[in-house]
């Protein structure tokens, strides 16, 4: 048995992925204790990790980002997304980011190649592998 320690900000978008592979660590009966904010800590308990939550400080508790960053109230569309990415250096400058999305989107190559990427993910189970290669870092093993 080896003992993990997990952490993650508090938000669905870091919490929910890493469930699958925290649930299959616990069920190959390791150790895992998990730290992020005190929202999720039912959905930790209920797989069988142990919570442990942020300090008070700095754990949103279940705040919208719109509470915590009250300007993206004003900002819509691209303004936000550049604001999410943070464009401060102006590197990918908007433009570049816009005729990146424009590109990707009437590109029937990149449609195909997203199909071909979906199907090839469908036939592998992500959250065992992902346990199966915490256990061989645990123990001191190369991953296979």
């Amino acid at each position: 048995m080896a003992r993990f320690l997990i952490l993650t900000f508090p938000v669905d978008g870091h919490v929910a992925p890493s469930i699958p592979i925290v649930q299959k660590l616990v069920e190959r009966r390791h150790e895992v204790r998990w730290i992020t904010g005190r929202t999720y800590e039912d959905r930790i308990k209920a797989i069988g990790a142990q919570f442990h939550p942020l300090p008070k400080e700095i754990d949103p508790e279940g705040k919208e980002i719109y509470d915590i960053f009250p300007q993206l109230n004003d900002l819509k569309g691209f303004a936000q997304i550049k604001w999410y990415i943070n464009l401060r250096k102006q590197r990918p400058s908007a433009v570049e980011i816009r005729d990146a999305v424009k590109e990707v989107l009437a590109n029937p190559v990149y449609r195909e190649n997203s199909k071909r990427i979906q199907s090839d993910f469908a036939g592998h189970d992500a959250p065992t592998r992902a346990a199966e290669l915490l256990e061989s870092l645990a123990s001191g093993e190369l991953p296979q």
